[in-house]
């Protein structure tokens, strides 16, 4: 893993956390909404994308698709670290984001759920537990690097292609 890789990852991680407390500040419920948890992955796209380019770049311009996948999944697995510690010490300092969770989620559900598991869905709710244990931030970091690692595949063959088409020459000075 490259100083370039780490500190991209780090930026990307940084940059979510940012977002991410943005809405927290205006708004606590905001942060835990799907719209901005999801358009949090932009910036790691961003930083993703960025870190496979500089290294086709740095390679002349030529990269192949496993080499591009493992400068942008490390990003996204880098970034996910810090957002899942930020995720965990949110809940611990604001004990409150539980039920503003919850909250929000019956809201939601009504919207989603049939008619006729409607009153099912809401009761299992009122009971579920859903405090951020460390256990569930592991899960979901897990489950999280599947689709970071789809998102970097994605990324590797776009600029896998951008180096079929379009090599750089690697500057001399």
């Amino acid at each position: 893993m490259s100083t370039d890789t780490t500190k991209q990852g780090l930026w990307a991680g940084v940059g979510a956390i940012a977002y991410l407390l943005l809405f927290y500040v205006l708004h606590k419920a905001w942060m835990l909404h799907p719209l901005a948890y999801y358009s949090s992955l932009l910036i790691y796209l961003f930083f993703m994308y960025r870190t496979a380019e500089a290294v086709r770049v740095k390679q002349g311009g030529v990269i192949g698709w496993k080499e591009a996948l493992r400068p942008a999944f490390t990003v996204f697995l880098l970034a996910n670290v810090l957002f899942y510690l930020f995720y965990w010490a949110m809940h611990q300092l604001d004990p409150d984001l539980v039920e503003v969770q919850r909250e929000a989620m019956r809201n939601f559900l009504p919207k989603i759920t049939p008619k006729d598991q409607l009153e099912e869905v809401l009761a299992n709710l009122e009971e579920a537990d859903l405090n951020v244990t460390p256990g569930r931030v592991l899960f979901g970091f897990a489950r999280g690097a599947i689709g970071g690692f789809l998102l970097a595949a994605l990324i590797a063959y776009v600029v896998q292609q951008r180096s079929d088409q379009q090599p750089t020459q690697k500057s001399n000075s």
